[in-house]
């Protein structure tokens, strides 16, 4: 065999290899590593919801907090009827109207939709109103108005009744506090602290890192678990069939109860607001990818957002951010749009 052949052999038989290292180098860059989200930690699936320090007991201390607490979007899921809400102004025009916004006691829902609950005869439940009302839409962002009325408009009138069931049967796990699966029953309308913040030793005036989400008790895994557990719909309960956990208390693993598809062709078919807390939930619990959190973005007792525009471009932005646009331009235009397309199954929004 010529010299050259000879020369020609070896170095294919040395490179052959070298090309199916960087190949399979490759393809890990190109899929990342994945891990089960079930694997880490405990849960209280099944069991008791444990006695808590509530919140009037916490705002004692946090009085930075209390005084903004009462306009919080998490404290607001339920919120007590007025007089003057344009969903009570609507209902009032009902045939029979008044006697039901004088059975009416809390609201649930603002831009998209809004319920009308009242108390149940059974302790800790409420009754839902079959009719809800629709509040006009803000313009789309494209010139086009709204074609709603004035305030807004009533749907499923004929007629009005109280269901007792749905509220507990599909609401009250996002909507309430301490949730008994097995009755369906609450111990408080609205998030109380225990909600995101865990059963709260008294121990934490020493020690900060006791309290879940403070400034020292940020780990990713159980972020995700927190924020999850009412902003991952269209999960569902393995142990109870519920579209929302089974007594989940903030520091337990999420995932070792509640099924979520994270799948690319089920996130692909949400609309983009929960596309991007689908893709966020995944990089932490199925890619091991703990970089970026909701946290990262949001602050949740000041409502804001504004630390999402300091980060650099990811992937993840796409899923609100139009590529090859002025983003600056169309932020508000995009949001808009988007809120107005979120909608569930189990939410009715």
């Amino acid at each position: 065999m010529p010299h050259s052949a000879q020369y020609l052999i070896a170095v294919l038989m040395i490179a052959w290899p070298l090309a199916s290292v960087t190949s399979a180098f490759e393809d890990d860059i190109a899929k990342p590593r994945r891990i089960d989200p079930a694997a880490w930690g405990d849960d209280h699936v099944g069991k008791p919801f444990p006695s808590y320090i509530t919140g009037d007991e916490c705002l004692f201390c946090h009085r930075k907090i209390g005084p903004t607490w009462g306009d919080n979007r998490h404290q607001l899921t339920i919120r007590t009827a007025s007089s003057d809400d344009s969903a009570i102004v609507m209902l009032r025009e009902l045939s029979k109207g008044n006697e039901i916004v004088a059975e009416t006691r809390y609201l649930m829902g603002t831009q998209r939709i809004t319920r009308f609950l009242r108390r149940s005869k059974d302790y800790g439940k409420l009754d839902i109103l079959s009719t809800s009302f629709v509040p006009k839409k803000k313009n789309r962002g494209d010139g086009e108005k709204s074609r709603v009325p004035k305030i807004g408009d009533l749907k499923n009138l004929d007629p009005p009744v109280w269901d007792k069931k749905t509220f507990g049967a599909r609401c009250a796990g996002c909507h309430a506090t301490a949730v008994n699966v097995q009755t369906q029953a609450f111990s408080a309308i609205s998030l109380d602290c225990v909600t995101c913040h865990g059963d709260v030793e008294l121990g934490h005036t020493k020690d900060v890192g006791r309290v879940l989400l403070s400034s020292k008790s940020r780990e990713p895994r159980r972020i995700v678990s927190i924020c999850g557990q009412c902003h991952l719909r269209g999960g569902k309960s393995k142990s109870s069939g519920l579209p929302y956990p089974n007594t989940f208390i903030a520091g337990d693993n999420l995932f070792r109860d509640f099924q979520v598809d994270f799948s690319d062709a089920a996130i692909g078919a949400l609309p983009t607001v929960d596309q991007h807390i689908y893709f966020s939930a995944r990089d932490v619990t199925v890619f091991d990818q703990s970089e970026m959190t909701c946290l990262t973005c949001h602050d949740v007792h000041g409502q804001s957002t504004e630390k999402h525009q300091q980060l650099d471009n990811r992937a993840i932005c796409k899923s609100c951010h139009v590529a090859g646009t002025d983003n600056t331009k169309l932020q508000n235009a995009l949001l808009v749009s988007n809120r107005l397309r979120t909608h569930s199954r189990v939410c009715d929004y």
